[in-house]
């Protein structure tokens, strides 16, 4: 789901509008109709979807995608960190997350930051409640003058989806890709069989208007692992068999 602000709203009344609506760039008239991304690992693979205005141009700079958690969260998560690079190659990638206070559970800045699927990090503090700290962060984070918010937060309720609408809005976003601002987008769906889906589907389906993802291709799962990493892996492997 794409929010984008009504002239109205900027003025600070009238209402949100729903659908693929204009950028905060250039080109308000052009056409949001185009070509998915191709697979990571299908170079000349062909999908259809409706694509979000401007996604990848040049005149956006920056971006912000909201994602809270720590490895097992951003593992979850990482196809779609995928089609956010894919959509937006040119932009820097800033990434709106918490910094666990356990030194045993992994910052997602760290995981992802080496395989250049963000560029930096603003800190979240856990548990904002704080008028002066909702007021600081919505400064820091306006102070990075991007107009694009990426929503992959974990499923909650409707209701937090729009406060947390309210708070990007405060923040200066015009545009907000992947709310989940309906029951259906809200819950992990149930199969005829009865199987529970996963939340890397859940989150998919929220950023279906940058495209499809196909999940059951590896190569969306691709962690971009060093030669470091790897090497380090494998002498930890080869200690545990000995």
């Amino acid at each position: 789901m794409i929010l984008t602000l009504s002239p109205l709203l900027r003025a600070g009344a009238g209402a949100t509008t729903l659908g693929p609506g204009p950028a905060a760039a250039a080109n308000t008239n052009r056409s949001a109709e185009g070509e998915v991304p191709e697979s990571p690992g299908s170079a000349h693979q062909e999908r259809r979807s409706t694509r979000v205005p401007n996604a990848g141009r040049s005149s956006l700079d920056r971006i912000i995608i909201y994602r809270l958690g720590s490895l097992g969260d951003t593992v979850a998560a990482l196809p779609c960190f995928h089609l956010i690079e894919r959509s937006y190659p040119n932009a820097e990638r800033v990434v709106l997350t918490n910094f666990p206070p356990s030194s045993k559970a992994t910052p997602l800045e760290v995981i992802l930051k080496p395989g250049a699927f963000i560029h930096s990090s603003i800190p979240y503090p856990l548990g904002l409640r704080s008028p002066k700290q909702i007021v600081e962060l919505a400064k820091l984070v306006r102070g990075r003058q991007a107009h694009t918010l990426i929503y992959l937060a974990a499923s909650r309720r409707v209701a937090a989806a729009w406060r947390d609408v309210a708070f990007f809005r405060m923040c200066g976003f015009d545009q907000i890709i992947g709310a989940p601002l309906s029951k259906d987008l809200q819950a992990n769906r149930t199969d005829y069989a009865g199987n529970l889906e996963h939340e890397s589907h859940r989150l998919a389906r929220t950023l279906r208007a940058l495209g499809e993802i196909d999940l059951e291709d590896r190569a969306w799962w691709d962690l971009r692992l060093t030669a470091q990493e790897h090497a380090a892996a494998q002498n930890q492997l080869g200690k545990m068999c000995e």
